[in-house]
């Protein structure tokens, strides 16, 4: 574990901490204990706390699981994208969270990923399927990615672009209500306001707007397409069917490319806040399956 000056969120009966992965501190929430576990990774503006209906039902049932903020979002370490632009990549997120499971003892996972998470638990299994017993994603961002159009992003890398535009990303990011938080969700009254309280509180952390600012503009989009063959472990796509981010047609597509199972559910974008009964029963059928 890190010494670090950011603070941890508070989510109750969920263990926060920070793990030092290359002198980043990554924040992690964490369920159970055993060396079989389940490896989280969150959606764009999402966090560990947008996990914790499905942590907290998970730990419930014995099961070991970890959610962690990819740099850029939650109350992981914000280092300056100038000095560390590889920080805010998806290829660190990946790594950082293997790093991360091992720091927790986890030797055996399910990967699971939404949206732009759903990349990054993709990206994970390509890059070291080793020890990874299935991959589940929930409306992965496998084309396509969060952020500024593809051929402006090294225009608007540079520092003096990074300071012009933050006024205008912490005033954005900063004007969060139920009907924000929820705008990916099919049935909006299962919601109330601490899902407005897991997307704000993050927002006041130091460093946020620059951090936001360099997963948007770091690098280019996924094109994972033509890769998900390649993928070794078995794997499962969740489609919300009122999903109007990730159309279901496109979460068919993945799962036809990936020779894997599809399920649909009655939801919106985000099925583990909206749904979390359900997305936490899927990831213990897959554990308890040989």
């Amino acid at each position: 574990m890190t010494t670090t000056t950011m603070p941890a969120a508070r989510l109750d009966d969920i263990t926060t901490s920070h793990v030092d992965v290359d002198g980043v501190a990554i924040h992690t929430a964490s369920v159970g204990s055993g060396p079989v576990g389940v490896l989280l990774f969150h959606h764009f503006y999402g966090n560990v706390a947008t996990w914790r209906r499905v942590l907290r039902r998970l730990g419930d049932a014995g099961i070991h699981a970890v959610a962690v903020d990819r740099p850029g979002f939650g109350w992981t370490e914000r280092p300056d994208p100038s000095e560390r632009p590889e920080v805010y990549t998806r290829a660190f997120a990946a790594r950082a969270g293997r790093e991360v499971a091992r720091h927790h003892g986890i030797d055996r996972l399910v990967v699971v990923g939404s949206s732009m998470g759903g990349t990054l638990a993709i990206e994970t299994t390509l890059a070291d399927p080793d020890g990874v017993d299935h991959l589940l994603v929930l409306s992965p961002a496998i084309t396509g990615d969060v952020g500024m159009p593809a051929p402006l992003r090294p225009l608007l890398r540079p520092a003096p672009v990074r300071r012009l535009f933050r006024p205008l990303v912490t005033r954005l990011s900063r004007t969060i209500d139920l009907q924000r938080a929820t705008g990916g969700w099919h049935d909006r009254t299962l919601a109330g306001e601490d899902d407005v309280a897991a997307y704000l509180e993050p927002t006041t952390l130091p460093g946020w707007a620059d951090g936001l600012w360099a997963v948007m503009t770091s690098e280019q989009p996924p094109s994972l397409l033509r890769r998900l063959k390649t993928v070794q472990p078995p794997s499962t796509v969740v489609a919300g069917q009122h999903d109007g981010i990730i159309r279901p047609r496109w979460n068919r597509r993945t799962a036809r490319a990936l020779d894997g199972r599809l399920v649909e559910l009655d939801t919106g974008h985000t099925p583990q806040e909206e749904a979390p009964d359900l997305v936490a029963g899927l990831i213990t059928d897959l554990l308890a399956t040989p």
